[in-house]
């Protein structure tokens, strides 16, 4: 897992930060609050649960203490085995939240809190092997929460693909898969987010993989 702003470094959180089950399924979680270098952002919570068949579903919030609006990157990078693909099906999700706290943090102004999708761009980001397969709460349709009053939450951000019907990615699933989130905090408030992403062999292709370790065994039976 990596947090930071955007056009930064970037900062892994690692063992002894979060920690996590051993196993191909688990969780992983955040062991007490991170703040990040220079005291300008704080990761206040994390849960993840990840099965390598591959799946991962993040729960994360962070606390924005610099005095401007930042651009925020959490990245959340999920090693599979085994490879599987092409093609692939695939589903994801993804709901937010907003709380102001300038006038916990002091910064910012109470009352005034946003989060948003930055210019252009996605809040969330679902990648196979480095690549974009889906994107959701794209800028500037239904991507934002503007205006929140002092010390309240608001929750409208949610969007999801894939559901009920997987959708298809043409691409094999060979390495990793990834959620991104990024998006803009006002100063001296927080955001919260719960985001999934899953994949799967496509049938046909699970059928293929089915059917050669089969042949394999008989070969291997008949000598």
């Amino acid at each position: 897992m990596q947090v930071g702003f955007e056009g930064g470094n970037l900062e892994t959180i690692g063992d002894g930060q979060l920690i996590c089950d051993e196993g191909t399924t688990g969780t992983c979680e955040l062991d007490g609050p991170v703040m990040g270098s220079g005291g300008l952002w704080r990761l206040d919570d994390t849960q993840i649960q990840f099965d390598t068949d591959p799946s991962v579903l993040a729960i994360t919030s962070v606390t924005n203490f610099s005095a401007s609006v930042q651009t925020f990157v959490v990245m959340v990078t999920l090693p599979i085995a085994p490879a599987f693909g092409p093609p692939s099906l695939i589903q994801g999700s993804i709901s937010g939240s907003l709380t102001d706290t300038s006038s916990a943090t002091g910064q910012g102004v109470v009352g005034d809190a946003s989060v948003s999708a930055a210019p252009g761009d996605s809040i969330y980001s679902a990648l196979i092997d480095g690549i974009i397969a889906r994107t959701l709460l794209d800028d500037p349709a239904g991507a934002s929460i503007i205006g929140v009053p002092n010390g309240s939450t608001s929750t409208g951000l949610s969007a999801d693909f894939g559901i009920p019907l997987r959708e298809l990615f043409a691409g094999a699933t060979t390495t990793d898969i990834a959620i991104t989130l990024r998006f803009r905090l006002s100063p001296g408030d927080s955001a919260s987010f719960t985001s999934v992403f899953d994949v799967v062999p496509e049938p046909a292709t699970g059928g293929l993989v089915a059917f050669g370790l089969v042949a394999l065994a008989l070969r291997r039976r008949s000598r």
